[in-house]
């Protein structure tokens, strides 16, 4: 019997991790070789991409796994700082879609407060159609656009909240930059950039897990540890005062910054 549960077990983690590789990582190692013509989406994993991907993989229990069960906690610090905000008749974006049920979260409290404009983006469409059948009768309250977080087309001071939610470790390390300078730009003075992402954790073996991780699904969010960590980029490259704060959870593998431009 155990035999049995054994092999059952190591089947099923041999499928989740087959095709969260070949739906990740294989991307990159698929466009090196066969170079996509559009470089902009060129970055962008298939389970991102296509419409059944999309559906089979963003269950809320495989969600909250995948981030040791910290997803609530990540989610519910990012509403809490919304609702501590005066929004009433004050325009908000969430730049890129994300997984889980943070965007309806985030909608729903915005709803509440009546905020003038919510905005919500992707460059892909089968993100938009995706959070649409999500957030259900609250999707007539947003604006869906598609659009390239490295080239938004609004103008500047246009928001008073940006919400970056698990978007940056999957842009190649130079698009985190121009990411970020974006949402500084679209960003009033006294305007809050809402950023939920990973963080180097303290404990050696969360480190060396995390590498491993890493490196065999999201190559580009190791650098979230080091060089490439948002606080460091706003504080020392983004052309803006920031008055930045952060907080951590599970051991500091992950963290929430709310960066307020001045």
């Amino acid at each position: 019997m155990h035999n049995i549960f054994f092999y059952i077990l190591f089947g099923v983690l041999t499928l989740f991790f087959l095709y969260f590789f070949a739906t990740t990582k294989l991307t990159i190692l698929a466009n090196r070789i066969f170079p996509s013509r559009n470089a902009a989406t060129s970055h962008i994993y298939w389970i991102y991409r296509n419409k059944w991907l999309i559906r089979l993989t963003d269950r809320q229990a495989v969600i909250s796994a995948i981030l040791l069960f910290q997803y609530n906690k990540l989610v519910n610090r990012i509403v809490d700082e919304l609702r501590h905000s005066m929004l009433q008749g004050k325009n908000v974006m969430q730049a890129s879609c994300a997984f889980g049920d943070v965007t309806p979260k985030i909608v729903s409290e915005c709803i509440r407060q009546e905020v003038k404009d919510i905005v919500i983006t992707d460059i892909n469409d089968n993100e938009l159609l995706h959070i649409r059948s999500k957030l259900g009768d609250n999707q007539k309250h947003c604006r869906f656009l598609k659009e390239d977080t490295l080239y938004m087309q609004h103008e500047d001071n246009t928001f008073d909240v940006v919400i970056m939610f698990f978007l940056l470790h999957e842009l190649p390390n130079e698009k985190k930059y121009r990411a970020l300078e974006e949402a500084a730009r679209v960003l009033r003075p006294g305007g809050k950039l809402i950023i939920g992402e990973f963080h180097k954790p303290k404990p050696f073996v969360l480190k060396v897990l995390g590498w491993i991780y890493f490196n065999t699904f999201e190559p580009y969010a190791l650098q979230v540890w080091e060089n490439e960590n948002p606080s460091r980029i706003l504080k020392e490259n983004i052309k803006a005062d920031w008055d930045i704060k952060t907080e951590t959870c599970f051991f500091d593998n992950y963290q929430t910054i709310m960066a307020t431009k001045k």
